[in-house]
């Protein structure tokens, strides 16, 4: 999801517009909820991580909230802030279902989660013409791709020297600029827009004048 809080205004407005005075009394003290993901896309084994935002009546020390959701998740609390955490453990689009409930003040309030993860391998490949090497002041073709991701959403950025893209399909052309070790490093962009790292690989230059 894209802009959170823009996205959560809309909705509390809309939802208020047709209230009653006491009913927009009531929904102004009700503890309001953003589910605000890190990142969409995370690597198989690493942790899916959420700060849980609440908003309109903030929750004091005698208030309780508890989790309820599809998957083997949980709520924790870093220096004051809360957040949601859910390791994953299979590549693929998966899907995070609940309710987070809140009580204060003896009243009950319910939020609903409905959010879209993608498990992704840190399976790559950095392919070269020279097969392990990179010739140093040539154009280089280099071809690169990510198990699970598609090419328009995966970038080659390169350490001493320059990379350019030649076409949609993960396709470069690597110009280093001296005879030292060349690495470059695979970024992704998940579905919230945010940048994750992949890996990197490290390739030999030769100065073949």
């Amino acid at each position: 999801m894209r802009n959170y809080k823009q996205k959560w205004f809309i909705i509390f407005f809309l939802s208020i517009a047709g209230c009653s005075q006491t009913e927009k009394s009531e929904l102004l003290d009700s503890p309001c909820v953003i589910f605000k993901p890190t990142s969409s896309a995370v690597i198989v084994g690493q942790n899916y991580t959420a700060e849980i935002f609440i908003t309109c009546n903030k929750p004091d020390s005698t208030s309780q909230i508890t989790l309820h959701t599809n998957l083997n998740d949980k709520l924790f609390f870093d220096k004051g802030h809360l957040f949601y955490e859910y390791k994953v453990e299979k590549p693929g689009h998966q899907s995070i279902k609940g309710e987070i409930e809140i009580t204060k003040n003896g009243r009950l309030f319910k939020y609903p989660i409905e959010e879209s993860i993608k498990g992704i391998n840190t399976d790559f490949a950095i392919s070269v013409e020279n097969n392990n090497y990179l010739i140093k002041g040539k154009g280089n073709p280099i071809h690169v791709c990510v198990a699970g991701i598609n090419t328009a959403d995966v970038t080659a950025l390169i350490m001493k020297g320059s990379l350019s893209k030649t076409n949609g399909d993960g396709n470069y052309i690597a110009i280093p600029s001296d005879d030292s070790d060349v690495v470059i490093n695979i970024i992704a962009t998940d579905l919230n827009e945010q940048i994750f790292f992949v890996g990197k690989k490290i390739f030999k230059v030769r100065d073949d004048k």
